[in-house]
């Protein structure tokens, strides 16, 4: 009797779990019609009546089936119920339930965490997820039997030790491909290595943030931080890296001056880059630090003159002609470049001042 009213207990909770996990799918499924349409919406009360929504739910479902970008959304949606529906057979079924036992909910759970969009992800997934079972429970099985040997306060000790090591080498190898990509920064192309890291830190940024918003009320870090600006801030970054990157193709190009108009380019290439180098190290400590960047006062008179030297005329002894020659080209490209890479770290330092003004950085002491 006990047993029969703990499995209906279970199908309770299976269909509220199964009516939530629907609710996720319609609310996933129409966050981006809300988006594209935001602006089209009816009266607010009309919004509120439950039916009202339901059926705006399911006409944005119908009308994403039928848009050709969101096709395989809706299909892989599909596909993850009718895979919960199969595999909570092993929970439903009597005659199943008997021989697995409470441990199907498992594969239900299994089902959730490990389907993926595309299918190559879900089979690595799941590779992965497999290997470290075995893995982890053969460790597991290691330390029940060293455990079980011992007796007294060495059982618990080595109970203790035994988790210890697992979860040093587990956090150990998870961390080791960031530690990978870092050293990939090396000599030589350590600047482009870094801007290309920079370019792709999208999506982590965003993770970082998210999850920064969730973190209890600690120091300056308030309910309403303003986590946003830091990843304004980040795409300011990603478009200041992308044109050191199209420096790199000028710099590298076939068309080149020759060896003694290079030359003379040089000493204000070296003057630019100290000069920028020293910039964007302030506004990393202005960030690092929490201090309020100086911007008026130490970084806009640097780039204001480094936009005078970058004129053609005082960037180069050599004025570029109206005939376009290859040498003069490539010199108005590199200048025209430099002047991009001026401007982005202007805006950049502009909003990371911002960043200080709204965040209450503590005020910073200028050199004399």
């Amino acid at each position: 009797m006990a047993s029969k009213k703990l499995n209906e207990c279970h199908q309770i909770i299976l269909s509220i779990f199964y009516f939530y996990y629907f609710c996720w799918l319609l609310r996933t499924s129409m966050s981006s019609t809300t988006a594209a349409n935001g602006s089209k919406k009816g009266d607010k009360n009309e919004e509120s009546c439950l039916w009202s929504f339901w059926f705006e739910g399911f006409a944005s479902i119908i009308k994403e089936i039928c848009n050709k970008s969101d096709k395989r959304r809706i299909i892989h949606s599909i596909k993850v119920g009718v895979a919960l529906v199969l595999v909570s057979l092993l929970y439903l079924v009597n005659s199943m339930f008997k021989q697995i036992g409470e441990n199907a909910m498992w594969a239900i759970m299994t089902v959730v965490v490990m389907f993926e969009l595309y299918a190559g992800a879900t089979l690595s997934k799941g590779i992965n997820r497999g290997i470290g079972t075995l893995v982890g429970g053969g460790m597991g099985c290691l330390a029940a039997v060293l455990a079980a040997e011992n007796e007294g306060i060495a059982k618990p000790t080595t109970i203790a030790t035994s988790l210890f090591l697992y979860g040093c080498f587990d956090e150990y190898f998870k961390l080791g491909h960031d530690k990978e990509n870092h050293d990939k920064v090396g000599d030589g192309s350590a600047s482009i290595q870094a801007c290309k890291i920079v370019i792709n830190s999208k999506s982590n940024d965003e993770a970082l943030a998210n999850h920064a918003k969730w973190e209890p009320w600690h120091g300056k870090f308030g309910l309403y931080y303003p986590w946003d600006k830091y990843l304004e801030i980040g795409e300011h970054l990603r478009e200041l890296a992308a044109t050191i990157i199209s420096l790199k193709g000028c710099l590298q190009s076939p068309k080149q001056p020759p060896p003694l108009k290079r030359q003379i380019l040089k000493e204000a290439c070296e003057n630019f880059l100290l000069s920028m180098v020293w910039i964007l190290k302030e506004i990393g400590e202005s960030i690092g630090k929490m201090e309020k960047c100086q911007t008026k006062l130490s970084i806009n008179p640097k780039l204001q003159s480094m936009k005078l030297q970058l004129s053609p005329p005082r960037f180069s002894s050599c004025k570029i002609e109206v005939v376009e020659t290859d040498e003069n080209l490539a010199i108005s490209t590199l200048n025209f470049l430099l002047l991009e890479v001026v401007e982005k770290v202007e805006i950049l330092a502009a909003k990371v001042e911002e960043l200080g003004e709204i965040a209450n950085f503590r005020a910073t002491k200028m050199d004399v």
